[in-house]
């Protein structure tokens, strides 16, 4: 009885989360938005798909509203989930991201994992022929 009330309410709260996959329309929501979901990564992809790229700029040009761990977990979903499917826009999302508040301290302070996750997604992104080498470069640049 325990062991299926358990995945009831890990299902409910799967459920609750992917209430929260909607383009945020404010900061306040985005950084809610990105707190709750950050740690199911399948989820912040979606969501990431949902944000239209330059809002991610305008959603984190606040000194303090783009967390080092939300950077890291965006980056993280982009690496694993969408640079396959759709690599030019992640590509937008990646340069985007870069003009956030306190980008340069954020990246500083990332993680091993996410390292190597940028690592992974810019050799994916480099060896794409669809994508501009000088244009994935400068990117690359702001990040690693």
């Amino acid at each position: 009885k325990q062991k299926s009330l358990t995945g009831e309410l890990e299902k409910d709260s799967r459920e609750q989360l992917m209430e929260l996959i909607v383009e945020p329309k404010t900061t306040m929501q985005a950084s809610n938005i990105l707190r709750n979901i950050r740690g199911e990564i399948d989820l912040l992809a979606k969501w990431v798909e949902k944000v239209p790229p330059k809002k991610f700029w305008k959603l984190f040009k606040v000194s303090g509203s783009l967390e080092e761990e939300s950077l890291s977990a965006i980056i993280y979903a982009l690496s694993k989930y969408n640079v396959r499917e759709n690599p030019g826009r992640t590509l937008e999302v990646l340069r985007y991201l870069a003009k956030s508040a306190r980008f340069s301290l954020n990246i500083a302070m990332v993680d091993d994992e996410t390292t190597t996750a940028m690592e992974e997604m810019f050799t994916f992104l480099e060896n794409h022929e669809s994508m501009d080498a000088v244009e994935v470069e400068s990117v690359k640049d702001l990040y690693l």
